[in-house]
């Protein structure tokens, strides 16, 4: 197990490395990303991740769950009405 991995990840990665009893050999890698998600009390629509790149810190913006619950809510709530109005005027 690399020394980097913290104390509860590595609970959780020890169950999935236990050895076989026929077993003779094992390589494992174990690769890590570090990054932060925010989310802002003034900006609700949107979770802000934070990622290392080479130049210091990267920050990725996406839409929120609720954001996209709304806007897939609108989408068929619209879809539906222009079906009805095509329906009664056809």
């Amino acid at each position: 197990m690399p020394d980097g991995v913290d104390r509860i990840h590595r609970r959780s990665l020890e169950g999935h490395l236990a050895r076989d009893t026929r077993e003779i050999a094992r390589e494992v890698s174990v690769r890590s990303l570090r990054l932060t998600r925010l989310k802002l009390v003034n900006q609700p629509n949107w979770v802000f991740y934070v990622l290392p790149d080479e130049r210091g810190l990267t920050v990725t913006r996406v839409p929120s769950r609720q954001l996209l619950l709304r806007a897939s809510g609108a989408t068929a709530g619209a879809l539906t009405v222009l079906v009805l109005l095509l329906v009664l005027l056809g």
